[in-house]
């Protein structure tokens, strides 16, 4: 993802931005940060098992149960079930249960009438404006819009227009159009068409287009073509190309692409590469490779190498070098090293290293520091320390920080971004 775009994923899912971004989860997932400042963990005013992180700008203010993430470009604010992300100077209060996010510009009322750049509530359903690129959250449906204007709500449904077109609805179907063109839709799939990125929502498959062309529609099954190359579609399988980045998700599992280049699919199972090499599969388990080489797979066990050495595996567990230090195992308990980009999921525990250290292992339990502080573990916790601050940690929720990018996974889905 690039330095200005947002990827809302619904509960359970966590949200990883560009750097400068704050993602917000919900319950049970974590929240990765830049490296700002920490937010104060007042007793009485988190629910239980929910971080609260503040940066720079603004402490966000808590309603019942419900913690604030400020930060100097983008915050988030969390419902009891909707992650949500505001652009980068305001607060606004929250009604209960649902919170209200606004722009710079103008303030935002709760109200029906609302003007240019305030995004109107429906029942349970925040709408989120600001000044590049925005996520909307309905029940079940992120929506992305434009810079400039919004949309009419119909029923418990938010339509956002870009700085050109106005989309048409469907019955109970955003549609959304960016400067460029025109997003088409299938029955009960909302499409959304930006300068750069975008994101298209089938019930169960988002798709995203590059900046020039539109894919076609097989039944039940979004194409999608970039500048560069068309790709076929396997039965049921999604496959994106396109300069940039890309985000395609299968039925279970996201799939990132760097620039230029395919992945190809097996049944069921993406593929990531960066710009240089191919990862390969095994079944049901995603590869993603560095710069320069390839990973390999055991079985059920993601690998990912960073840009110098290979390190072989052990049953079940992957091992990663990076160009500094090597970081021993402990039985069940992979760790990463590297210098930039590294996420790897364990079974339940995702570790991420900074640039330069090792971190010990507890018995089960990752620690991970970076150039500047050790992280302490909790019991069953991991803790990371990115180049300034420590995150704080509720119960059973890691919080992730580094000076690069990280990438954080849960147990089944895999969120990874680039710069």
């Amino acid at each position: 993802m690039a330095s200005c775009h947002h990827d809302i994923l619904s509960s359970r899912v966590p949200v990883i931005m560009a750097s400068c971004h704050h993602g917000s989860l919900s319950s049970w997932v974590p929240v990765i940060r830049a490296s700002c400042h920490h937010g104060s963990l007042s007793s009485g005013s988190l629910s239980s098992r929910v971080p609260v992180i503040t940066a720079s700008c603004h402490h966000g203010s808590l309603s019942l149960g419900l913690p604030v993430i400020t930060g100097p470009c983008h915050h988030g604010s969390l419902s009891s079930r909707v992650p949500v992300i505001r652009s980068p100077c305001h607060q606004e209060s929250l009604s209960s249960r649902v919170p209200v996010i606004r722009a710079s510009r103008h303030h935002g009322s709760l109200s029906s009438q609302l003007p240019c750049h305030q995004g109107s509530l429906s029942s349970w359903v925040p709408v989120i404006r600001a000044s590049c690129h925005q996520d909307s959250l309905s029940s079940r449906v992120p929506v992305i819009t434009g810079s400039c204007h919004l949309g009419s709500l119909t029923s418990g449904v938010p339509v956002i227009m870009g700085p050109c077109h106005q989309g048409s609805l469907s019955s109970g179907v955003p549609v959304i159009r960016g400067p460029c063109h025109h997003g088409s839709l299938s029955s009960r799939v909302p499409v959304i068409r930006g300068p750069c990125h975008q994101r298209s929502l089938s019930s169960r498959v988002p798709v995203i287009r590059g900046p020039c062309h539109q894919g076609s529609l097989s039944s039940g099954v979004p194409v999608i073509t970039g500048p560069c190359h068309h790709r076929s579609l396997s039965s049921q399988v999604p496959v994106i190309t396109g300069p940039c980045h890309h985000d395609i998700l299968s039925s279970r599992v996201p799939v990132i692409m760097a620039s230029c280049h395919h992945g190809s699919l097996s049944s069921w199972v993406p593929v990531i590469r960066a710009s240089c090499h191919h990862g390969s599969l095994s079944s049901w388990v995603p590869v993603i490779t560095g710069p320069c080489h390839h990973g390999f797979l055991s079985s059920w066990v993601h690998v990912i190498r960073a840009s110098c050495h290979h390190r072989s595996l052990s049953s079940r567990v992957p091992v990663i070098t990076g160009p500094c230090h090597q970081e021993s195992l402990s039985s069940g308990v992979p760790v990463i090293t590297g210098p930039c980009h590294q996420g790897f999921p364990s079974s339940r525990v995702p570790v991420i290293t900074g640039p330069c250290h090792q971190g010990s292992l507890s018995s089960g339990v990752p620690v991970i520091r970076g150039p500047c502080h050790h992280g302490s573990l909790s019991s069953g916790l991991p803790v990371i320390t990115g180049p300034c601050h420590q995150e704080s940690l509720s119960s059973r929720v890691p919080v992730i920080m580094g000076p690069c990018h990280q990438g954080f996974l849960s147990s089944r889905v895999p969120v990874i971004w680039g710069p």
